[in-house]
């Protein structure tokens, strides 16, 4: 993991978009040629996400913000967790294109001294409107958000104004800085960055982080938040509601802990998700695996042709996964064909190492799927027997690392679900 550095014009910036299943990191936002659609991309994969002809109107003109601020219309976005529907990404993606044109948007591997969490719909004129389950939202990135604190790094709570008491209900960790917000000026400010107006007038594209300092840009930031400072210096970490306070700009940048207060590094958080193939119209299992994607523990009803699992990278650094995958059960008609596959590779932030499974013709009631995936920091020494754990448990995580397990039920047509 990158240590935390300046860019062109000021420090980095991480920004993370809170949706129902946590937290997604924007990873990258990278120029693509005018022509080409806009795409949001899976943790740099070439897996684009559904919300991607959304976000190719959000960025376009004439019904984007994006190219009426930067002159520039298309782009590849990539983040870290999946983004399906809605509209509460566009305030994270509005400021992760603000800071990227600035060249102060942290990228994947890299450790900001100040992180924005944002969820919000923007109009036209860059309102924020109302969203969804905020407060879902908020419950699921609680432990990300506390990870984020305890580095030392500040983070802003971003969410649009009607959801002022939602934020002040939320348990937010100290050095957390929660923002009810109607509009993004408070925010710009807050990190640096120059009105929607005076971005618009500018009207400059700027490539990624190769902007030139604004000459006597600092000292006027520094002026502005002068008196912000002293109080965050006097209490960091205090909520602060709609404008009482100017935003987390004044924050110093997170300091290099000494020899003596140098923390643990965080396990690799690794998830396990599934996809399903079904057959199609006829019969036919050639089609490919998807869009159907249970949650873990889901029971799986009527044929299946596929199964994939799949190990999902949700650290901030790349990391080394053991993924084994098999099917069993409590009464399985050929007990002595169990067996685990295994695929094993380096996974980077926001990536996943994926492995097919195609289920026996004939299976019983408690008939299930596992997967287990075994994760260690990359460079160390990697995972081993994840097939050993993945009925008996025997293998546990690796130093420094993580061990995750996961399962689905499946009940053939005309059986009973099983029991969970």
């Amino acid at each position: 993991m990158t240590a935390s550095r300046n860019g062109a014009d000021g420090p980095l910036v991480g920004v993370a978009i809170g949706t129902t299943r946590g937290p997604s990191v924007v990873l990258r936002i990278a120029e693509e040629a005018p022509e080409v659609r806009s795409v949001v991309c899976l943790g740099r994969t070439t897996r684009a996400l559904p919300i991607s002809p959304a976000y190719d109107a959000f960025t376009r003109r004439p019904t984007g913000v994006i190219e009426r601020e930067l002159g520039h219309g298309a782009f590849r976005a990539d983040v870290s967790a999946r983004i399906d529907g809605g509209e509460s990404w566009q305030l994270g993606f509005y400021l992760a294109h603000r800071l990227a044109a600035a060249g102060r948007l942290a990228g994947a591997g890299e450790t900001p001294g100040r992180w924005i969490w944002a969820t919000g719909a923007l109009d036209g004129e860059l309102a924020i409107g109302p969203v969804a389950e905020v407060a879902r939202k908020l419950a699921n990135s609680a432990d990300w958000l506390a990870a984020r604190t305890r580095e030392g790094a500040a983070v802003a709570v971003v969410a649009p104004e009607d959801a002022a008491r939602l934020l002040e209900a939320a348990d937010l960790p100290a050095g957390a800085t929660a923002m009810a917000e109607s509009g993004v000026e408070r925010v710009l400010a807050g990190i640096g960055l120059p009105p929607p107006a005076a971005a618009a007038t500018a009207g400059a594209r700027r490539p990624e982080r190769a902007a030139p300092p604004r000459p006597g840009g600092r000292k006027r930031r520094r002026a502005a938040t002068a008196a912000a400072l002293a109080l965050v210096l006097a209490g960091a970490g205090a909520a602060v509601w709609a404008a009482r306070l100017p935003p987390f700009d004044p924050l110093p940048d997170r300091a290099a802990p000494g020899p003596s207060a140098a923390a643990p590094a965080a396990a690799p958080a690794v998830a396990i998700e599934w996809r399903v193939a079904r057959p199609a119209p006829g019969g036919d299992c050639g089609g490919p695996a998807g869009p159907e994607e249970p949650a873990a523990g889901a029971t799986v009803e009527g044929r299946a042709c596929r199964l994939v699992a799949a190990a999902v990278n949700r650290s901030d650094a790349a990391v080394f996964v053991e993924l084994a995958a098999g099917f069993s059960a409590l009464d399985h008609i050929r007990p002595g064909r169990r067996r685990a596959d295994i695929r094993r590779g380096a996974v980077a932030p926001g990536g996943r190492l994926e492995l097919p499974l195609v289920p026996p013709e004939r299976i019983g009631p408690g008939f299930a799927a596992r997967a287990v995936a075994l994760a260690a920091p990359a460079g160390a020494e990697g995972p081993e027997r994840a097939a050993a754990s993945l009925l008996d448990g025997r293998a546990a995580a690796p130093a420094g690392g993580a061990r995750t397990v996961s399962e689905l039920r499946l009940a053939p047509a005309g059986l009973p679900a099983p029991a969970p």
